[in-house]
């Protein structure tokens, strides 16, 4: 259980910040949506990254 606790973290980041990504576009601040968009892959690309290292274990 204790080596999915950082895949869970970075997928609770990618989901908050894919969650931030979306309002902002939806109110039309894309100086906010854009960025906060990258992040929400490089933290899902992150969250992947530790779980596949995580079932190798």
């Amino acid at each position: 259980m204790a080596l999915l606790g950082l895949p869970a973290l970075f997928a609770l980041l990618t989901a908050l910040l894919a969650g931030i990504a979306w309002a902002a576009a939806h109110h039309g601040r894309w100086i906010i949506a854009i960025p906060a968009l990258g992040l929400a892959a490089w933290m899902g690309s992150m969250a992947w990254s530790a779980v596949v290292r995580a079932r190798r274990r």
